[in-house]
């Protein structure tokens, strides 16, 4: 035999005996042993003897991989122990403690093919090992590169259709360059530990790569003719790679991608702690503590999320409960006790509340307070002079706070300065209809729209800093009342009073409307919620000693006398 039936030659002097007699019964042409010596040939992962076939390469992966799968299958049914006969006692199997594939996961390429893998990555969940990631049609798999004989070849399986949401991350307290991707099935993590061996309901997948590469990186899409293979060379950028892998994922919501221009803002990002977000829009990153955990709090347009440590949670804008409900909660909150170490409270609306919102609750479950209170998420040991971003992040998109589910809620960009300024035109406007100057209130009868909720979204202690539209018209009328009664008794100053009173109400008008122009929250820290004014040391003296001149005044008739009998002459 020649050399061409080497591999049929090595294995039929190795089989048994039985399996040797029928190989030897099908060896009956020369065409059949090269048939039989190519089959060896394609399992083994050798060439083709007859030269170059096609899809011979592509089809022998696929082959092997399904065989990997078969031996592990198999290796994990036999490799159960008989108990002990003293004890009775059941070994314990390391492979146990793996976490369970689900049979109906485990597809057929033909009914799951591939779409996209990249090769070689450490990942952090749901496994921590370095494997290859593939994103088939329905699912995401995790394939060990080497697996050990008595091992399956795929360590994880998570179902497309489980997930929502995905984030590509800038990591933080790394000291180079690296990308984070955070790929979430739900916005809220299980409660409590799942078993080792049992599939998490709610998976998440988490892994990372260097901003550039240190080391060849390689990648395979998929395609119907050929497989593309492509290999990052060392120091190139891993960005591209890791948004084409997003792309080929489908989810409800789209990929959150907060980019930075260039490789070299990687330090002054993590210095300041901030980037860029969709379309431009400032994104801050904070670092925070979750019951003694430490990680990062991303405040982001479509909502904020606590990332890259596991569980990751997510509070979208429209989870977050808006102003004015039961007990005055709001959705995101800020304390301090010192002003260098403040926290933070999230709270979410729950079940209940969305129910109702929705319809499928009674209308009656609206007034059960108990109900509607949602869930607190606690965050500690927050820097100090993060508050002021927070606080600006919270008034930026309140607006967007509990609103529904109709569609998605990430493009929702409310400007604050420009809400300001509908409200001071919307009060001009209503101060000028009604009769005598009094403003008419407005009702509202129709649906309540995004530009209605900010005029109405202001806060009870925003009343200590608003600016006094309605009422300048009603001050003006009694101080020109006044003026006519003292002028009535000469008929000349009357007419002059009356003159000069309706001159002092236009300057007036005139200087309020300029006011109202003027003072403006971004021009007046004042005026912004929550703001405190201060007063200096001499201006408390100032009064102090005017409070004592007073008292001591009072006390004693006679000084006050002699001044007055002073004033007199």
């Amino acid at each position: 035999m020649d050399s061409e039936l080497s591999f049929l030659q090595v294995v039929s002097a190795s089989l048994p005996e039985e399996l040797s007699n029928e190989l030897a019964a099908l060896r009956s042409s020369s065409s059949s042993e090269a048939l039989l010596d190519n089959l060896i040939r394609f399992i083994c992962g050798a060439d083709c003897s007859y030269g170059d076939v096609n899809q011979w390469g592509t089809q022998q992966a696929i082959v092997r991989r399904r065989l990997g799968e078969l031996l592990a299958s198999s290796s994990s049914s036999s490799s159960k122990k008989r108990p002990n006969s003293d004890t009775g006692a059941v070994a314990e199997n390391p492979a146990s403690k793996r976490q369970k594939l689900s049979t109906s996961l485990i597809g057929n390429d033909a009914e799951d093919p591939p779409k996209f893998t990249i090769h070689s990555i450490s990942v952090s969940s749901p496994i921590r090992k370095k494997v290859d990631v593939t994103i088939h049609e329905s699912s995401i798999r995790f394939i060990n590169p080497n697996p050990k004989p008595d091992t399956s070849a795929i360590e994880a399986i998570v179902p497309l259709s489980s997930l929502c949401r995905a984030f590509l991350l800038p990591t933080r307290g790394k000291p180079k360059a690296h990308w984070t991707a955070v790929i979430m099935s739900n916005d809220v993590p299980e409660k409590g530990k799942t078993p080792a061996n049992t599939g998490s309901v709610n998976p998440q997948i988490i892994f990372g790569l260097d901003a550039t590469t240190t080391a060849a990186l390689s990648s395979t899409l998929y395609m119907e003719e050929q497989d593309d293979t492509r290999t990052l060379k060392k120091g190139e950028e891993t960005l591209p790679l890791l948004q084409q892998f997003l792309s080929h994922l489908s989810l409800p919501h789209p990929p959150v991608h907060l980019s930075i221009e260039k490789i070299e803002n990687f330090g002054r990002f993590l210095q300041q702690g901030g980037a860029e977000g969709v379309k431009g829009q400032p994104t801050l990153a904070i670092s925070a503590n979750l019951a003694a955990k430490p990680g990062t709090l991303w405040l982001m347009p479509q909502g904020i999320l606590w990332g890259e440590s596991k569980p990751c949670q997510f509070w979208s804008v429209a989870d977050l409960i808006p102003s004015g409900v039961v007990g005055g909660v709001k959705g995101v909150r800020t304390m301090t006790a010192t002003g260098r170490v403040c926290t933070v409270i999230l709270t979410r609306k729950n079940a209940a509340e969305e129910e109702i919102e929705e319809g499928r609750a009674p209308a009656a479950a609206a007034g059960d307070e108990q109900n509607l209170v949602g869930e607190e998420t606690v965050f500690g040991q927050i820097d100090g002079k993060e508050q002021e971003g927070i606080n600006q992040w919270a008034r930026k998109y309140r607006s967007a706070f509990g609103a529904t589910k109709s569609g998605d809620v990430a493009g929702v960009d409310v400007n604050v300065e420009e809400s300001s300024e509908a409200r001071v035109r919307s009060k001009r406007s209503v101060a000028g209809s009604g009769q005598h100057g009094q403003s008419q209130p407005q009702v509202n009868t129709g649906p309540l729209t995004i530009s209605q909720m900010i005029v109405d979204s202001d806060d009870e202690e925003d009343a200590d800093f608003a600016l006094d539209g309605a009422g300048g018209s009603d001050s003006q009328s009694e101080l020109g009342s006044e003026s006519g009664e003292e002028g009535s008794g000469d008929e000349e100053e009357e007419g002059k009073a009356d003159g000069s009173g309706e001159e002092e109400e236009e300057d007036a008008s005139a200087d309020e409307d300029e006011d109202d122009e003027k003072l403006r929250p971004k021009h007046h820290p004042l005026l912004r919620p929550g703001a405190m004014p201060k007063m200096s040391r001499a201006a408390m003296d100032i009064v102090v000693d005017m409070v004592e001149r007073d008292m001591v005044g009072h006390g004693t008739g006679q000084g006050g006398g002699e001044e007055q009998d002073e004033l007199d002459d």
